[in-house]
This record gives structure tokens, C-alpha cells and sequence, in this order.
């Protein structure tokens, strides 16, 4: 089975088009220790979702709305703050994340002189939004991979809504698959978790947690070259490590499931246990 993955940018700005007021409060929160001026964080509807002036909040910023129209910059003096709805002297800049504007930051204060200190909170709040949204989407992937892996090896159809979860994975999916499971006899959750993630880096994988103490791996294509890496996690953390069967088909993967748990029994933590061996 071939899937052909959409594209993450396009992905990302869907699920995050529009910036939560959660996210606004923390960038208004982090900006205003070191920032003596106003700062007003716009949604893409022109409504200020956090201000450190909390009159303003709920309020439609026609400065804003210029941004959010043209794409650029806006620079309002005391002229044309006059001639603008909920606008006071200052610079409005628009926020992008993956190059989609998804929402306006403004700076209260004489526009002339926040032209620089402008382009320095610009750059500060798109790297708040940016740590933040891909910390989300980095978990919202993380539960995906899993609601897929449980559900292929618990017999659920290949239906629709299967097929959309597996589009939104970062890889194609295509066979073999092969199922590995690591079981953990010490506390090591959180660093085994990260001497994972950084193994399976941009390889067309799955992995998370089937209990407290252990993991699987699903691996997607021919990815033999991982045993190696898996062999000195087994030394370092002390894992018992079964290695399925490789299957060429999704609907195999019940039984590679089951064939990597009897492998997993018979682990020690001094070798890796193939199926094929104790078959």
C-alpha cells in the first residue's frame, strides 16, 4: 500500500491558521519585561486577543486590518491614528509561521523610533510562535502515529478516516513493515524516549509506548540499518528488544504484532531476539 503524503506547511497552517489567545497571552507575557512600550497581539480577523492594555482586548484594529490586507508593515502616526478604529500611534507587523501570515503584533509608541526595535520583536514572536505551534504538531503526531499503530494491529479497517490519519503522517507509508518492541527493566521513560526520537529522525517510522514499560518501533520499507543503533541502546538501557516478521501487507500487521510479542518474551538484555529464530 502506497500513501501520498500532503504537504506539512499546508497542514500546519490549517490546523493553526488562527492564533489562540493562550498563545497571544504568552507572547505578550514574554515581550513586556523587556519591552517598555505597549504590545497588542492581533488575530487575522483584526480582534486584539492580549494587550498589556486590557481595555483593548476584544477590540477590532483597523491598523491591523491593513496588515492583514496588504501583507506589510503599518506605520500610524498620531494623523492617522484619529482616522483609525482601536488604533493608537505605532508600528503593526505581521506574523508568519511556515510563510502564512497568521495573525498581526503591534507596538504602542512613536512609529519612527520602533522601526528598528519593531523588526527585533517581529523576529522574537514569530520564534515564539514557531517553538510553540511545532511543539503542538509535534505532539498531535505523536498520538496520530499511535491511534494508527493500535488501530492496524487490533484487525480496524483501512476506512476513510484511516486513510486521512495516514496522509498526515511526515512519510510515505509502504511496505515491508516490521514491527519492534522494547521493554525497559529500569526508569529511563524520558531518555530512552528522546535516544529514539533522535534515532528515528526523518525515517519513515512510528514509534511511542504500547504500556509503562514498553515501546514499539514500526518501521516502514527496508530500515536494517537501525539494528546497529538498537543494539547499543540495548547495552546502555538495559532492554529486552523482539523483532517481528517483515510483512508486505497492512492487514498483516496483527500477526507480525503478535509474532514480535512471543520474540519479546524470550529477549534478554544481552541480544536482540528475531521470530524467525525461535519460531
Amino acid at each position: 500500500v502506497q500513501i501520498n503524503c500532503i504537504s506539512t506547511g499546508i497542514f500546519l497552517y490549517e490546523v493553526y491558521k488562527l492564533l489562540s489567545i493562550k498563545l497571544a497571552e504568552q507572547i505578550v507575557l514574554q515581550t513586556k519585561e523587556k519591552l517598555h512600550h505597549n504590545i497588542n497581539v492581533i488575530s487575522t480577523d483584526g480582534v486584539i486577543l492580549a494587550s498589556r492594555d486590557q481595555d483593548r482586548i476584544d477590540c477590532i484594529h483597523e491598523g491591523a486590518l491593513q496588515v492583514i490586507s496588504s501583507g506589510k508593515p503599518v506605520y500610524i502616526d498620531e494623523t492617522a491614528a484619529k482616522q483609525l478604529q482601536n488604533s493608537k500611534p505605532g508600528v503593526n507587523l505581521p506574523i508568519h509561521f511556515h510563510e502564512q501570515m497568521i495573525g498581526v503584533i503591534g507596538i504602542t509608541g512613536e512609529p519612527e523610533s520602533l522601526r528598528e526595535i519593531g523588526s527585533l520583536v517581529q523576529l522574537t514572536t514569530e520564534m515564539i510562535v514557531h517553538q510553540v505551534l511545532s511543539e503542538s504538531q509535534s505532539e498531535w503526531q505523536r498520538k496520530n502515529g499511535d491511534f494508527i499503530f493500535k488501530a492496524l494491529i487490533d484487525h480496524s479497517p483501512i476506512d476513510a478516516d484511516m486513510m486521512e490519519r495516514i496522509q498526515k503522517l511526515p512519510f510515505l507509508m509502504k511496505g515491508p513493515y516490521q514491527i519492534i518492541l522494547l521493554r525497559s527493566i529500569s526508569e529511563v521513560h524520558h531518555q530512552l524516549s528522546l535516544q529514539l526520537e533522535n534515532m528515528l529522525y526523518r525515517k519513515a517510522s512510528l514509534f511511542g509506548q504500547t504500556d509503562l514499560h514498553e515501546y514499539y518501533i514500526f518501521l516502514c520499507g527496508e530500515q536494517q540499518q537501525i539494528m546497529p543503533q538498537l543494539q547499543k541502546l540495548q547495552q546502555k538501557f538495559q532492554l529486552s528488544i523482539g523483532v517481528g516478521p517483515a510483512v508486505d501487507e497492512l492487514e498483516q500487521l496483527p500477526f507480525s504484532y503478535a509474532s514480535t510479542k512471543t520474540a519479546l518474551t524470550y529477549s534478554t538484555s544481552n541480544r536482540i531476539t528475531y521470530f524467525q529464530d525461535i519460531e
